[in-house]
């Protein structure tokens, strides 16, 4: 037979390699020879490497059994893990260590609560003692850590009660406690209460507030939850106080609480933290406070940090715990509820020395508007919105005006009435206080001893504020109308309401209560579960006084300006003295009396006014005649007044008010007497009668220089002396008329001459000295013949009790001009000649020698007083009680014009700064204006006042303590404040109660509740005191010698002053010039007797003849000189009384000096140091520490809390604002060393919102992160590095510096693409290689590569993704989408991503089902309950599942995967980063996957009905066994490769099909890895195989080995079955090879209408069955044809591959070149 040829050319041998990647995008003439086209259960690598070559991928090996499905896994450190499972009732938390292959239990607690549903993330970190913590979330529970190391387990008090030391025990068996692993911790709220120590101590002087939170590890894990009262503390000389701290209701789940204290020292506040204590201790004494201790910033003490109380999942970025979708607390409706609370004030009794103890309770400001809210506690320390409290509504009838107060009644009237009134047209809330008494007497004894006496319905108040108009589901009623306040009674509603008690010397403070008040309540009427308590807030009045001061109310004075001209209107005012005496001031006349007239030249030193001074003079014989001869000054306005008040005269705010309000009158006793004007010189005041006494010497020496020498002789002779007041037996001498005088005296002297003779002091005879005396005598016609004798002897018994020598005679020689005359002629001539001079010059020898006779003594005095004022009436009906303020202003030391015209001139010269206040309407007088109110009679002398004369009662005795009463009005300065406290969200709230009001656990759902009264407001009530000072002159003399010559009359200060002196001597040259020019001379304004000098309160019939002065009753001043009679340098009044302030006057501070000390009952009450004169100008001292006045400490200006905004809608905050998806937030950065947990701070402005929900977070580089969203692109940002903690950083409340920069897009597209949206939290996966994640919905997964993203599916899978990716569970069921089994892969369907670091190969898998067509159209998703509602009839039992139903019964619990009703789709696919290449899907399918160190982790839920011991959550190892391959969760899977031969546009005959394949069997220790030996089996290979094309295809090969020895056996193959056709393969040279196939396809359709594919594949896209409908076995032999096309496929498969580690090199085709 002829040899063939060859034909060449016809034949080839096409070679494939497996060093690059599966490909199914290319059309498979185009594949590469280097790529396969599917691959299954393969990996390109084995554990030796062998890099480029195929393999069937290790079996994975289970290392441990976990009690439950495990929905969980947080890395803890190196091969540890933190496996958290349950079965949906039960649930535990175990550590599963990797290096060991084994699981340990470390909870099992029903309590963790645990769902299949509600997966678990988190994240862990070593704390500082080395032991760790878990944080982790599942969106269902609330977020929670546990220390792993020491797991809070449910204890016991095993100590015995009073043991000082408390012993806790774990309850046997052990139960979790789960409320102590809770990230933001169930507490209870403490209640603290601050007092002043007992003992003494050295805390500064100021204010203190204790802050309370809880510690962990000796770190604060919870806000500063817990308030206390403000505490004020003051001692003037030291530092001496202590702090007494009470806490109550201490969460003892904590072991521990810090304590800080906030103090506010003269403006300094500091917050120091004190300590940590044990919870058992509840009282923590303070005496000292370190300056060293940790300071706290102020800023976190009022930190409000929200507690979120659970989120959907848990990150760690730069060392930041990241939160996303944080539910928040449900921002309730409560509104309408709040507007049903009712509000009560109380009036509570304390002692008056309360405040002086150190007393804590602050009342509410009477006659005050308040803005009060009420706000709700959580169980876990949170607090709600709070919520405004609405004054009552109006009375529209049966209205009675308040009460008995003031104003005219309207009864049966409407608050909201309009009154005609000095303001307009009010309504009659705006003109009274309408508040009502609805109980009395009911000396309710409170805890800290105040006593309830009365409680009342508040006053009704409207602003012209209005609530908001289009939110009737929120203001209900109130919708629209006007903002009400609650408006505090005033003193005029009920006696119980006023300031002082003085039955029981107790002050009264206004507190409020509430009542009415309902529980919260979710949108469906259900009770919130979670709210445990609330508290009252006060709105803060700091720029909303209706009310700048409170203060007593005293008319001014009227005097008439002397120099003012005659067209002028100016009125002269001067306030009134000591009190507010209206009656005549009697220290001042009119200057209409009868008087010497002293010139204002003289008097005032004035140069252009000449018109005399009204002066008194003259000597009036009783207190009465000096009234009647010259009237005291009267008159005083009834619209002008001094206004007295602390809050003007410390601050002095502008007076800027529109308003006085009086609330009645005010009056109590003074206490006032006289004493001598402190180191004032003495002075000695002779009386007329020495005059008159050195005028007759001085004329008699006058007469003798007219008659020359005299001489004379004496004999023995003794002068009777004559008995006190008289002359002769009954001869009363006028000294008030010095000419009288003269010729009385005279008489007297013409017979007893000898006595002034024989006195020494002049050469004057008898007979000289009784002609002189007779002829002044006769001047004014007066018989001296019949007195003389009378007079002698007078004299000479009187004015000189003494007797001259024994046996004198005198006897006189007489020569001058006219000595022969007769002796009236005599007389005559004399007179003639007298000298005026020689007058005097005689007279001021007796004078001067009277002046060293008598003693010095004090006629300056003044008046000293202090008041009590504590007794109050309101003001009577019909009366003016309030009225427009026409001008205000502060009133210094000077002459000030005053008025709303400057009609006033006010005298206030050196006196102490006042307010001075015009109103528009008069008020009534004190006593007139109410009932019961004495007349204040506190001004009066010694000698008397404007009603009685006291005669000589007082006059040795000036210094007698006299009673009296004061009155006045008392009132305020008043803001018309329509609009008070403006917008309902502008006012600042500060907590009223330092406690909480609890909710109590038996309370049922419907309960009502009430509180106790709160007595936490802004006001004191104390005794306010100031100088008052009236100088009758506007200087006087200190410390000047004795007769220091200073004229008074000089130096007044209100014309005119009524008692005077000039203390200079008296000088008798104008009383010469009198007698000399026989009356004729000019002596105007000259003193002729002493008198004239002074004119003093000198007491009853003080003025008598010589002789009277010394007999009778009136025993006051000696003959010659004045001894008990006073002018008054100042009149000083201490005033003092209750009043309601800002200000705790009991702290009112002064200094060490006497001018500025200040009056105080209970500390300094020497009214006459104050009065000093040395210090008497100084005005009032005025020194207070503001930060001890409640309303001005910090607290009270922060706002603890904020009403819900505008915009609020209960639905929406139901839906959007309680969950917040699309919400990052982060933690305080977390570092080692410190023993605070960061991770548990989450501060309130550190967080992110962004436009889509947040997916994941996760980080980069060093200090950023990518953001992936499930709608969006992902971002990625830098994160800030200076962002610190407080270890030696900056904490404040959140500074959002970790995104401080943008996250920018990392793709450039349209937004409406989404490109590179990632719905899947668990397809995320941070490798070396960058990113790789799953975007589903796309189908797509992305590699991040830099600053961008590559879809890596692209290549390779492209299409297939697009079809396969995306859920088709979610695309029958789109509502699944967003509920949680939407990315679920554990009961649900969802993508993960895991990294193979060994191998450096990345798995992306997809769990997903498919509803079968015969049942989809009747499930139905109950996203409830998560399950599948089936609508149709017949069983649900299906293999593998415990769902029962009955037949022809719809079943409603149809669980998603049971596989009656669903398809399970899942793949596995992996990738080769390092390729760039697609490798193989993959038949495992797992729950979660876990990475490791140098493997992988999967989960699986194995459900063992026959051994329940082994059913439960399962871990498995990846990539790590070499005694078994191709077998996963105990399954065998089969390996398959799938590679292309193709040639282009060439038809080729597939001859042959030849590979290289290596399978080992690896020895070892095979558990701890494979071992380094492995044993070639020569003959392992696949067994199966398919070939196929467009066209045809081979059917089912199954290869056999060829018989080798058993060669008749090759003859029956190849063996054609019905499903398959069994062919064998040789094995030659390493190659394995076999060529028995054919094409079995059973109609191509090529001349029929068949269309039936050679493959169906299955709905997870990577598994395909053969089409059996499409084959045809039993083809004859005729009909088979080769396999003809120009690409064909083939199909290697290994069923089972057992320990056998199978490697395909390379395959060669054998092919034959179509001749077609």
């Amino acid at each position: 037979m002829a040899k063939k040829k060859k034909i060449p050319g016809v034949s080839s041998v096409e070679v494939n390699s497996y060093s690059k990647g599966m490909m199914k995008d290319l059309n498979p003439s185009l594949e590469p020879k280097d790529m396969w086209s599917h691959a299954r259960n393969a990996k390109n690598n084995s554990v030796d490497g062998d890099a480029g070559l195929l393999g069937n991928e290790p079996a994975n090996l289970q290392c441990g059994l976990v009690p439950y499905t495990i929905i969980g896994a947080i890395h803890k450190y190196g091969d540890e893990w933190i496996i958290f499972s349950t079965d949906d009732t039960n649930s535990a938390i175990g550590l599963f260590d990797d290096s060991k292959c084994e699981y340990t239990n470390l909870i099992d607690d029903a309590c963790l609560n645990f769902n299949r549903q509600h997966l678990i993330t988190g994240a862990s970190k070593e704390n500082f003692d080395c032991t760790w913590q878990v944080y982790f979330d599942d969106g269902f529970n609330p977020s929670r850590t546990i220390n792993i190391d020491d797991i809070p387990y449910i204890q016991q008090i095993t100590s015995q009660p009073g043991d000082p030391c408390v012993i806790y025990e774990n309850v046997l068996p052990l139960q979790l406690d789960c409320e102590k692993i809770r990230l933001a911790p169930l507490v209870d709220t403490p209640c603290i209460h601050l007092d002043t120590g007992q003992g003494g101590g050295q805390l500064r002087n100021g204010a203190y507030q204790a802050y309370v939170a809880y510690v962990l590890n000796e770190q604060r894990v919870t806000d500063y939850m817990a308030t206390s009262n403000i505490q004020t503390i003051f001692h003037h000389d030291v530092n001496a106080g202590s702090l007494d701290v009470q806490i109550t209701n201490l969460d003892k789940e904590f072991e521990y609480y810090e304590l800080v204290i906030l103090s506010d020292n003269q403006g300094q506040k500091v917050a120091k933290k004190i300590g940590i204590y044990s919870t058992e201790q509840t009282l923590v004494s303070i005496d000292f406070i370190d300056p060293s201790l940790v300071s706290v910033p102020l800023e976190l003490l009022f930190l409000k940090t929200p507690a979120y109380e659970k989120s959907d999942s848990m990150y760690v970025v730069n060392d930041y715990l990241i939160r996303q979708g944080p539910t928040e607390q449900f921002d309730f409706n409560y509104q309408p509820l709040a507007n049903e609370i009712q509000a009560e004030w109380v009036s509570i009794e304390y002692d008056e020395a309360y405040y002086y103890d150190g007393g804590n309770k602050y009342g509410l400001l009477r006659d005050e508007q308040y803005a009060f809210f009420i706000r709700w506690i959580y169980n876990t320390g949170e607090k709600s919105a709070s919520y405004h409290i609405p004054g009552r509504a109006p009375k529209i009838s049966g209205f009675t005006g308040n009460g008995e107060t003031s104003g005219a009644p309207f009864s049966n009237g409407s608050e909201l009435d309009t009154s005609a009134t000095t303001f307009g047209n009010e309504y009659n809330f705006q003109i009274y206080n309408t508040a009502t008494v609805t109980g009395v007497n009911m000396n309710t004894v409170l805890p800290d001893g105040g006593v309830v006496v009365a409680k009342g319905e508040m006053g009704y108040w409207e602003s012209t504020e209005k609530y908001p108009a289009t939110r009737p589901d929120i203001w209900a009623d109130l919708c629209g109308e006007h903002i009400r306040h609650h408006k505090i009674p005033s003193e005029e509603v009920s006696d119980k309401l006023k300031l002082y008690n003085s039955a029981n010397s107790t002050i009264r403070v206004v507190g409020v209560q509430f009542k009415n008040i309902k529980r919260p309540r979710f949108n469906d009427g259900s009770i919130i579960p979670n709210i445990i308590g609330y508290e009252i807030l006060r709105g803060s009045r700091e720029g909303n006084k209706s009310i700048l001061a409170k203060g007593v109310f005293r008319n001014f004075r009227k005097y008439e300006i002397p120099e003012r001209s005659a067209n002028s209107n100016l009125q002269g005012l001067y306030p009134n003295y000591p009190y507010n005496d209206l009656r005549e001031d009697v220290y001042f006349h009119d200057g209409t009396g009868d008087s010497g007239g002293f010139s204002l030249v003289e008097i005032l030193g004035s140069n252009n006014v000449t018109e005399p001074v009204p002066r008194t003079d003259g000597c009036e014989s009783s207190f009465t005649d000096s009234k009647d001869n010259f009237p005291p000054l009267e008159g005083y306005t009834k619209d002008v007044f001094t206004f007295h008040s602390g809050d003007l005269m410390f601050k002095r705010p502008f007076l800027n008010t529109p308003e006085v309000r009086i609330y009645g009158s005010v009056h109590g006793d003074v206490e006032g007497y006289f004493i001598k004007s402190e180191e004032h010189p003495k002075n000695k005041l002779l009386r007329n009668q020495g005059a008159i006494v050195a005028g007759v010497i001085g004329i008699g020496y006058a007469l003798k220089q007219v008659r020359g020498a005299v001489s004379r002789t004496s004999e023995n002779t003794l002068f009777p002396a004559y008995q006190v007041g008289t002359v002769g037996p009954n001869s009363p001498v006028d000294v008030g008329n010095p000419v009288s005088a003269f010729a009385t005296l005279g008489e007297a002297a013409i017979l007893h001459g000898a006595i002034i003779s024989s006195f020494g002091l002049l050469p004057l005879a008898q007979e000289d000295v009784g002609d002189v005396l007779a002829f002044a005598g006769g001047r004014v016609g007066l018989d001296a013949t019949n007195l003389a004798t009378q007079a002698a002897d007078g004299l000479a018994g009187t004015l000189f009790p003494f007797s001259l020598p024994p046996k004198t005679t005198i006897k006189y020689n007489r020569e001058g001009n006219a000595g022969n005359l007769p002796n009236t002629l005599q007389a005559f001539v004399q007179a003639a000649f007298l000298n005026a001079s020689e007058i005097a010059f005689g007279a001021q020898e007796v004078i001067d020698l009277m002046y060293n006779l008598v003693s010095f003594e004090d006629f300056a005095f003044k008046f000293n007083s202090s008041s009590d004022i504590n007794n109050y009436n309101k003001v009577k009906k019909g009366e003016t009680f309030r009225t427009p303020i026409k001008q205000a202003n502060y009133l210094g030391s000077s002459f000030q014009i005053f008025g709303d015209i400057g009609e006033y001139k006010v005298n206030n010269l050196f006196r102490p700064d006042v307010v001075a206040i015009q109103t528009e309407e008069e008020f009534l007088e004190p006593h007139n204006i109410s009932n019961n109110t004495p007349i204040d009679k506190t001004r009066y002398t010694v000698g008397g006042d404007a009603d009685s004369d006291f005669g000589n009662t007082y006059m040795k005795k000036p210094e007698t303590i006299r009673t009296t009463e004061c009155s006045m009005l008392y009132g305020a300065l008043k803001f018309e404040f329509e609009n008070q406290y403006g917008q309902l969200d502008g006012i600042k709230q500060t907590v009223m109660n330092s406690c909480i009001f609890d909710i109590p656990a038996s309370a049922n759902t419907t309960a009502n509740f009430q509180t106790t009264p709160i007595v936490d407001g802004d006001t004191f009530i104390g005794r306010y005191t100031e100088k008052v000072i009236m100088p009758i002159f506007t200087d006087f003399l200190y410390g000047q010698p004795d007769q220091t010559p200073y004229n008074y009359l000089q130096r007044i200060n209100l014309p005119y002053p009524r008692f005077w002196m000039d203390t200079r001597k008296f000088d008798t040259g104008p009383m010469g010039r009198e007698i000399a020019t026989f009356g004729l001379a000019n002596t105007s304004g000259q003193a002729t007797v002493p008198n004239d000098l002074f004119y003093l309160d000198r007491g009853k019939n003080t003025c008598g003849g010589i002789g009277g002065w010394f007999s009778g009753g009136a025993k006051l001043n000696p003959a010659f000189q004045m001894r008990y009679a006073y002018m008054y340098t100042h009149v000083n009044g201490i005033l003092s009384f209750y009043t309601e302030s800002e200000i705790n006057y009991v702290n009112r501070d002064w200094e060490d000096v006497p001018e500025k000390k200040i009056y105080s009952p209970f500390r300094y009450n020497n009214v006459d140091e104050l009065f000093d004169a040395r210090i008497i100008r100084s005005d009032n001292f005025y020194k207070y520490d503001y930060s001890l006045s409640p309303s001005r400490f910090l607290t009270n200006l922060t706002s603890f809390g904020n009403i819900q905004p505008r915009d609020y809608d209960p639905l929406i905050a139901e839906t959007c604002y309680t969950y917040y998806p699309k919400r990052l937030i982060y933690s305080l950065r977390a570092q080692q060393e410190s023993k605070k947990d960061n991770w548990r701070r989450f501060l309130v402005n550190n967080y992110k919102d962004f436009k889509s929900v947040v997916n994941v977070i996760k980080p980069i580089n060093q200090s950023g992160a990518i953001i992936f969203f499930p709608y969006e692109s992902p971002k990625m940002f830098i994160g800030s590095e200076e962002l610190k903690t407080d270890l030696g950083t900056k904490v404040t409340l959140g500074d959002g510096k970790l995104f401080d920069k943008e996250p920018v897009n990392m793709v450039n597209s349209d937004l409406s693409n989404e490109y590179g949206s990632c719905e899947s939290q668990r397809s995320i996966m941070n490798t070396p290689y960058g990113f790789f994640f799953i975007s589903q919905a796309q189908g797509k997964i992305f590699q991040q590569q830099g600053r961008s993203i590559a879809p890596i599916s692209d290549v390779g899978l492209k299409w297939w993704m697009a079809k396969y990716l995306p859920s088709q569970l979610i695309k029958q069921f789109p509502e699944l989408e967003d509920h949680t089994l939407g990315d679920n892969p554990v009961v649900g369907v969802g993508c993960q991503t895991i990294y193979d670091i060994t191998d450096s190969v990345v798995y992306f898998c997809k769990k997903d089902y498919r509803a079968k067509e015969e049942y989809v159209n009747d499930l139905t998703f109950d996203e409830a309950s998560g399950n599948f509602i089936y609508s149709g009839t017949g069983s649900t039992n299906s293999p593998g599942t415990r769902t029962i139903g009955l037949p022809g019964v719809p079943n409603p619990n149809v669980q998603l995967g049971d596989p009656k009703y669903f398809e399970d789709v899942s793949w596995t696919v992996s990738y080769d980063p390092k390729a760039k290449a697609w490798i193989s899907f993959h038949d495992w399918h797992p729950e979660l996957s876990l990475a490791s160190i140098n493997h992988f982790l999967t989960t699986k839920t194995i459900d063992n009905i026959e051994d329940s011991n082994k059913s439960g959550g399962t871990i498995w190892r990846h990539n790590f066994r070499c005694d078994l391959y191709a077998n996963y969760y105990d399954v065998s899977y089969p390996f398959e490769i799938e590679f292309v031969e193709n040639t282009g546009q060439n038809v080729n005959t597939v001859r042959s099909l030849e590979y290289q394949l290596e399978s080992y069997v690896y020895k070892g220790d095979l558990f701890n890895g494979c071992g380094d030996d492995r044993w070639h089996d020569l003959d392992f290979n696949f067994d199966e195989a398919i070939i196929y094309n467009t066209e045809q295809v081979s059917g089912l090969l199954r290869l056999e080995l060829n018989p080798k020895e058993d060669p008749l056996n090759i003859l029956s193959y190849p063996i054609v079955g019905p499903n398959d056709i069994k062919i064998l393969y040789s094995k030659e040279e390493q190659k394995y090879r076999f060529n028995q196939f054919w094409d079995v396809t059973n109609d191509r359709g090529e001349f029929t209408n068949s269309e039936q594919s050679i493959f169906i594949t299955q709905l997870n896209g990577y598994i395909r069955d053969l089409n059996t409908n499409n084959l045809n076995y039993s083809k004859s032999e005729t009909q088979r044809k080769k396999f003809r096309h120009y690409y064909n496929k083939f199909i290697l498969r290994r069923r089972v591959s057992g320990s056998r580690k199978m490697l395909l090199k390379v395959a060669d085709t054998k092919l034959n070149l179509s001749f077609r």
